[in-house]
């Protein structure tokens, strides 16, 4: 500890003196000097007192160089009371040109463009809380590709002709082709943005068939920032995403600043956008904080609930080899080193920062690159932590930059100290922490690099997300894994890891990231400003845009699905990595479309149970119950066979079953003379077009046989040629009744109309009976649609009356007579010739 101790303080004590010498110390302008009003925040100041004091350049601000358009006008963003209409009028009349204007409570900016002499005027209008300066993105230069691979994976997804396929590897490692193959689903109906960079040469790509021929180009504001570096990552995106789901429609924005970049989320939702992917990241905000007490984060969150129909999946970032966080340990060395920047009061440090066994973390960068040092507020204090942020070169034994409060300032509970990496070359150097005193022993700290992949500390822990996004509710993190391997199942050594670490409210962490997905995917860039290694597009930046576009396909199939649900869902269904789901590293695992459909409740019948009904009667009636998600389709063949004869209507009520009812009736009426068994199978199919089906049997059986009763004239006698009384009769039986009479020795029958369809109650009219004495019979069959049938008969006797007047006697009988008398006188005759 002694030797270690020792050791940096002659470091720092042999570089004071040289610090001291080149720093150019005007304590007189320093930050609060000038008659600027207090809520013009230290960062723009400085900016004003270097004009004030004839500079030129354009001075580096807080880890960003203040900008300044071709008027020389300086790029602000003027912060306003939420509870109070946007004074932009007040604005324009004090020399400002407004660019973007924001209004997400608690955030309300207007950011624009306005001389530094005028920065006083604007800070003094009502209800304006701050002037400060932008906070921009950094420029996202293509990566460099995963530590031993030097060109196109052996897996690249190639079409037929030998081409790579934009994206292949990507499709064929989340399953997004055979869920497309599968559903019929491929991101119809859903506007799919992209917010990144620029997207400066859509027009080769679209020439070669590659995107659509319309895409909506969506701007933040009226007067929006110019990117100083085209990178045509945006372009990149679309590729993928159209790869991914071709059916969407594509929508882009490429904001220069935070404020733009909410502009741009507002302005995409109102271009119609649903899903949302981004791959922009912003330094300088609040990252010790939650949520609810996370200005930046807040607004991103409010904008989201009230738009409860968009998500927004977001990179994790490439910081994971650069970020480091732990608590101040303060280690004593008197006298250890002096930070004395150009504009910013020396100060002596006699307490650093313990890393591991050294007073130092190494730095190895690309160069160019910036330095955040996080740490936290205490509650109610509103300057800076005092704490020095010193790059030493070991190689030269000098301290090369260092940076105090001064440099950054405050925002919520963090404080940011700042070294702006810009001048800062090539090399490895010893990055270290210093404070006068030791009373800010114990305070969290979070350092952050911002080499985007480029850039290592050693040493490295978890929990580098850092840009507000990731502590925004709602937002989906998206960390990568390699894809140009074609497995997609090794974390990316620059993919940030989690969980996030938050002090306020209370020590506390959030999941991230909560998903991973493939990156080293295939692009076609000819043409465009984004030069690809080996044509892979590496990063975050290409995973973000693979996960949201899964999303697109999910929402086409289940559009009523909330952006909550929709990541649940990807999160069941994603391919679990690590040893436990969720984790740092992978969170939920890797996206996979086929693995979120089957997480998706998929349809289900449930209570369809056979019935047995009598034909004729009531129709049959079984109540069901549909699941599922979404709206779903329910449906059976209108109209059934029996198996012994006839058929039945089917029908499913009421006409909003399975959308959004769940409770139905599947209803069956068999056809007049139907019987047998109805075999009916129901259907329920879902948005992805799965389905689940269900058989039920309706037994109809025959109704009772129809019967006949004779209720008078069953039997009777009369004379000849006179009129037979009507045979009156009931029937029974079910449906239509065909009544069949047959008769013998009766003429002029005639039955009721209708009798057996309109009436049961029915009279034979038998007319008048013969001239001669006989037996008549009336035989009435009566039969049902089901072939059943029943008979009764009448007879009716027909006589001859007796003679009337006094003993004459008809001819017959005379005649009858006659015979008998002849008869009787031949016998005495014979009698007495015997005699």
């Amino acid at each position: 500890m002694r030797r270690g101790s020792t050791l940096l303080r002659s470091i720092l004590s042999l570089t004071a003196a040289l610090i001291a010498m080149l720093s150019t110390v005007d304590v007189a302008a320093t930050p609060g000097s000038l008659s600027l009003d207090a809520r013009v925040s230290p960062r723009v100041q400085q900016v004003v007192q270097t004009a004030q004091r004839g500079s030129s350049g354009s001075p580096q601000i807080g880890g960003d160089a203040a900008r300044f358009d071709s008027k020389n006008r300086l790029q602000i963003d003027v912060e306003f009371d939420c509870a109070y209409p946007a004074p932009t009028a007040s604005m324009v009349a004090a020399g400002m040109l407004i660019g973007t204007a924001v209004n997400v409570p608690p955030m309300c900016v207007i950011e624009g463009w306005a001389a530094t002499s005028s920065i006083a005027a604007l800070a003094q209008i009502p209800n304006v809380k701050r002037v400060d300066l932008p906070k921009y993105s950094r420029s996202h230069p293509p990566l460099s590709p995963h530590s031993g691979i030097t060109g196109p994976g052996a897996a690249v997804i190639s079409a037929t002709n030998g081409t790579a396929v934009i994206d292949g590897n990507g499709v064929s490692i989340m399953r997004t082709d055979k869920y497309v193959q599968q559903t019929g689903k491929n991101g119809a109906s859903i506007t799919l943005a992209v917010i990144s960079d620029d997207a400066t040469n859509l027009a080769a790509i679209q020439g070669r068939g590659e995107l659509p021929a319309s895409i909506n180009v969506v701007t933040p504001g009226a007067n929006p920032l110019s990117h100083p570096t085209l990178t045509d990552e945006g372009t990149m995106m679309l590729e993928e995403v159209y790869a991914v789901a071709p059916g969407a429609n594509l929508a882009f924005c490429g904001p220069g600043s935070a404020t733009e970049y909410l502009a741009c989320v507002t302005n995409l939702i109102a271009a119609g956008a649903t899903v949302i992917s981004d791959d922009i990241a912003y330094f300088g905000f609040d990252v010790m904080s939650a949520s609810t007490q996370n200005v930046a984060a807040q607004a991103l969150a409010n904008l989201l609930a009230a738009n409860p129909q968009v998500m927004l999946y977001h990179s994790a970032g490439n910081d994971a080899q650069d970020y480091w966080q732990g608590s101040y340990t303060a280690l004593s060395s008197p006298g250890g080193g002096i930070c004395a920047p150009s504009g910013q009061t020396p100060q002596t440090d006699n307490f650093f920062q313990q890393f591991g066994n050294n007073k130092y973390l190494t730095w190895q960068t690309k160069g160019g690159n910036t330095l955040f040092l996080a740490s936290v507020v205490p509650a109610g204090q509103a300057t800076p932590n005092n704490i020095d942020l010193y790059v030493y070169n070991p190689n030269t034994a000098q301290v090369v930059a260092c940076s105090t409060s001064a440099s950054g300032g405050t925002t919520g509970a963090t404080s940011f100290t700042v070294i702006n990496g810009s001048a800062i070359p090539a090399g490895t150097y010893h990055i270290i922490i210093g404070t006068p005193d030791a009373s800010l022993g114990g305070t969290f700290l979070k350092l952050i690099g911002i080499g985007d992949g480029a850039d290592t500390f050693s040493p490295i822990t978890a929990g580098s997300p850092t840009s507000f996004q990731d502590f925004a509710a709602g937002v989906v993190l998206v960390g990568a894994v390699v894809g140009s391997d074609g497995i997609g199942n090794s974390i990316e050594q620059y993919s940030d890891t989690g969980p996030i670490q938050i002090e306020i409210p209370s020590p506390s962490t959030l999941q991230a990231p909560h998903l991973v997905a493939p990156d080293g995917i295939f692009v076609d860039a000819a043409g465009t400003k984004f030069a690809t290694s080996g044509g892979l597009f590496f990063g975050t930046s290409a995973a973000s845009p693979n996960a949201a576009a899964i999303a697109a396909l999910l929402r086409s199939a289940f559009p009523s699905l909330t952006p909550t649900q929709v990541a649940a869902y990807m999160q069941a269904g994603a391919t679990p990595l690590g040893s436990s789901s969720p984790n740092g590293t992978f969170g939920y695992g890797r996206v996979d479309a086929l693995g979120a459909l089957a997480a998706i409740p998929a349809p289900a019948l449930t209570g369809l149970q056979g019935i047995s009904i009598v034909a004729g009667g009531a129709p049959a009636v079984i109540s069901f119950g549909v699941g599922g998600t979404g709206a779903l389709a329910v449906s059976t063949a209108p109209s059934v066979t029996l198996t012994s004869s006839g058929s039945a209507t089917v029908a499913i009520s009421p006409s909003t079953c399975g959308n959004p009812t769940t409770s139905c009736t599947l209803t069956v009426t068999p056809a007049t003379g139907s019987y047998g068994t109805a075999n009916i199978e129901v259907v329920v199919k879902d948005g992805a077009n799965r389905t689940a089906s269900l058989p039920v049997a309706v037994v109809v059986t025959k109704p009772a046989p129809p019967t006949i009763s004779l209720t008078s004239g069953a039997t009777q006698s009369v004379t000849v040629n006179s009129a037979i009384a009507p045979v009156m009769f009931t029937l029974t039986g079910t449906g239509a009744l065909v009544v069949t009479p047959s008769t013998s020795n009766i003429s002029g029958l005639t039955i009721t109309s209708g009798c057996g369809t309109t009436t049961l109650t029915c009279t034979a009219n038998l007319g008048t009976a013969s001239s001669t004495a006989a037996t008549a019979m009336l035989a009435i069959t009566v039969q049902d649609a089901y072939a059943q049938t029943a008979s009764a008969t009448a007879t009716v006797t027909e006589t001859v009356p007796p003679k009337s007047g006094g003993g004459a006697v008809d001819r017959w009988t005379l005649l009858v007579l006659g015979c008998l008398v002849l008869v009787h006188a031949g016998g005495y005759k014979r009698r007495r010739l015997r005699a």
